[in-house]
């Protein structure tokens, strides 16, 4: 059965025969392999990128904005972002599909195959489904409750499928084992892409089938930012692991009030698109080193942040958090946001996990930054 983290059977025949012997057969250039992140091309621009400069990844790989400039009105001018309905459910989808696998994993290392009470760990209480709600804010409270529901007993559906159905196979598997072959998928794992002057606290979901892959699941329409993230996860999976990271696999979800819908998309990250994200980086690293406004782009996405900033319109009816009104002068004396006070300030009402929000070719002479812009200390 098909499931977010799941292949189906036409899935699992392109992967096999196809884009694993393309991974197994590709030759990317060793510079352009994470674990030189000390040296060029992957090394940070500039002295202390690592350690004020960060990006998060979706601003190195351009999810906001094809030029960037939401990178310079949030770190520069300091202006929040306007919060969508369509984000907030995305946030919370997410952490719907990373739940039920951590309580299905969790239920088989207490339960072992005692599937009874393994499902009801994977059904979340009504209490407790209620409590998760009721942190999102009111006006997609309705909607998150039903699609968000209908989300998680599909995906439960599936795991408590296919656990059966593996121990039946190999009926001699430890809880590990059975965890390993049912759910070969580790959501939400934590990077350190400080390497390649990312964030610390890069999350990234990797399926492990036959080698490691980035697995990116989006909520949205497909754009070509995405493969460009999968480019940057990889390059930080091996900076961080020292082990190489060859394919990456979009899942589109789609959901209506009758079906839910799921198209996989498999790509090779090679040179081409590793080189691709860390331009995209070090030229969002230029614009926030030397405060340079990158401009509009010719056509902005209807889902950025900053929108209404850029174009002097009036709120749009589908945010949620209006930014305050930029003060273009302040931005040329206030210190720059860094990544660690972004991400500090951000407390996710879509969190459900019982845990805390965790969570460099040759030597090359790297600039410095310019002496006129103070360096807020490390904040994490």
């Amino acid at each position: 059965m098909e499931g977010v983290y799941f292949l189906t059977e036409d899935d699992r025949k392109k992967l096999l025969y196809h884009w694993l012997p393309e991974s197994r057969a590709a030759d990317v250039v060793e510079d352009l392999r994470g674990w030189n992140w000390y040296r060029p091309p992957l090394e940070p621009p500039f002295e202390g990128a690592d350690r004020v400069w960060r990006l998060r990844m979706g601003e190195a790989a351009g999810k906001g904005c094809p030029t960037g400039r939401d990178v310079y009105v949030r770190r520069i001018l300091q202006v929040e972002p306007e919060v969508s309905e369509q984000a907030v459910l995305a946030g919370f989808y997410h952490e719907v599909v990373h739940q039920v696998v951590y309580r299905a994993k969790r239920g088989v290392y207490t339960y072992d195959t005692d599937w009874g009470r393994i499902m009801a760990e994977m059904t979340a209480a009504g209490d407790e489904w209620e409590s998760w709600v009721r942190r999102l804010p009111i006006g997609v409270r309705d909607k998150a409750a039903t699609t968000g529901r209908r989300l998680w007993d599909f995906e439960a559906e599936r795991i408590f499928v296919r656990l059966p159905e593996t121990v039946s196979c190999h009926p001699h598997l430890s809880a590990d084992a059975m965890v390993a072959r049912a759910l070969p998928v580790v959501t939400g794992q934590r990077i350190d892409g400080s390497y390649l002057g990312l964030s610390r606290h890069l999350r990234v979901d990797v399926g492990t089938w036959a080698e490691p892959m980035v697995v990116n699941v989006k909520f949205g329409v497909p754009r070509p930012e995405d493969k460009l993230a999968g480019a940057g996860y990889a390059l930080a999976m091996e900076a961080a692991l020292e082990v190489p990271v060859n394919l990456g696999c979009v899942v589109y979800v789609s959901m209506d009030d009758q079906r839910i819908g799921i198209e996989r998309e498999f790509y090779l990250i090679d040179d081409a698109l590793r080189q691709m994200f860390v331009e995209a980086r070090d030229e969002r690293m230029y614009n926030l080193m030397y405060r340079r406004d990158p401009g509009q782009p010719q056509e902005c996405p209807v889902s950025c942040g900053f929108i209404n900033v850029c174009h002097g319109a009036a709120t749009q009816s589908g945010c949620l958090h209006p930014p305050d009104a930029a003060v273009v002068s302040q931005s040329t004396v206030n210190k720059p946001k860094t990544v660690d006070e972004i991400e500090s300030s951000e407390v996710s009402a879509t969190d459900l996990r019982r845990e805390g929000r965790d969570g460099k070719a040759g030597a090359k002479k790297k600039d410095k930054a310019p002496s006129s812009v103070d360096s807020p200390a490390e904040t994490a």
